[in-house]
């Protein structure tokens, strides 16, 4: 979905609806009254006081999950609407291939060309790639992110940062790209993430490719959402193609098995990896205007969806509830 063609007029979805409506509960001040007396009395401040006695945790305190470590931001309030072990650095998994992606987009231009050399196909995992196949850099990131391809990682780190630093040696270029993604990661003040691979890819049996906490995480995908939607905008589709610049057919499948069952799905990323457990980032809107963040880090593979759906159910219950009692009073 291409959120600036949207605004253009040119094409119209629900997806598309859902990210306006995303950006716009995100940059549409409130109505203040400006004479204290009325603003004290107003049916809007009872409302407010009346919804703030409804506990999110109350929605929340009964979920049996098996995640280490869960966040639920709501982001048009900056409120958490639950945590557990949420400060905890745990290792990330391929949730890092966001922050790659956030770090190679704001570093090269998307029509980047991107080679993939035969080197870059020993990385972990299969997705598809063939040696010598040139791929713009945005399609090669969509892909990265869409299938969690762990070569197509490698090639974007890679050859961007080679480019950025002046050097045809890869694995030079490799080492200075992790080093840009740190260093974006500090910038964001997002203190918890530490990276040492581009992809999240366990090291050893004793050391993580990633690590960061389960707040950090959301506040990342914040970012993005806020500054470069289109980075995640394909990660809410269940499947698609693509073609390389060497005429290579692709079909991609999401490796978020859940996103039929999340209302409002805004932008999703999994990981999974030995050390890392089951992980799972995902945006939703359930109440047109009200996007949440759940993260859920250090689960099962398979569990890592159910936590995130028992979770997305909770706060869909408390926002609903919470609409309710505004409208019940004057």
């Amino acid at each position: 979905m291409n959120y600036k063609r949207w605004i253009n007029g040119k094409s119209l979805s629900t997806t598309a609806i859902l990210s306006s409506l995303f950006i716009a509960s995100l940059v549409l001040p409130g109505n203040f009254s400006k004479k204290t007396e009325s603003k004290v009395n107003s049916p809007n401040l009872i409302r407010e006081k009346t919804a703030q006695r409804i506990e999110p945790l109350n929605f929340f305190r009964d979920i049996k999950l098996t995640a280490r470590g869960v966040f639920v931001w709501d982001i048009k309030n900056q409120k958490v609407l639950f945590e557990h072990n949420s400060s905890a650095a745990l290792p990330l998994a391929s949730l890092t291939k966001t922050l790659l992606a956030l770090t190679a987009y704001e570093t090269l231009p998307a029509n980047t060309e991107i080679n993939i050399d035969k080197d870059f196909l020993k990385a972990e995992g299969d997705t598809g790639l063939f040696a010598d196949e040139r791929w713009r850099m945005k399609e090669l990131i969509d892909f990265s992110l869409l299938t969690s391809s762990n070569d197509a990682a490698l090639a974007i780190a890679s050859v961007a940062g080679a480019i950025k630093a002046n050097t045809s040696n890869y694995n030079i270029g490799r080492g200075a790209f992790v080093e840009l993604m740190n260093n974006r990661a500090q910038q964001l003040n997002l203190e918890s993430i530490v990276i040492k691979n581009e992809s999240g890819l366990d090291k050893d049996s004793f050391e993580s490719g990633a690590y960061g906490n389960a707040r950090d995480i959301a506040l990342l995908f914040e970012y993005l959402l806020k500054n470069h939607p289109e980075i995640l905008e394909l990660t809410i589709l269940s499947q698609t193609d693509f073609v390389s610049l060497s005429g290579k057919e692709h079909q991609a499948k999401n490796t978020n098995i859940a996103i039929n069952e999340i209302p409002g799905l805004i932008a999703s990323k999994t990981g999974f990896t030995d050390l890392a457990g089951g992980n799972l980032a995902i945006v939703f809107d359930p109440t047109l205007g009200r996007p949440i963040i759940i993260v859920v880090l250090g689960s099962s593979f398979a569990d890592r969806f159910t936590d995130a759906l028992k979770l997305a159910q909770a706060t869909k219950e408390y926002l609903e509830k919470e609409r309710a009692s505004r409208k019940a009073l004057p």
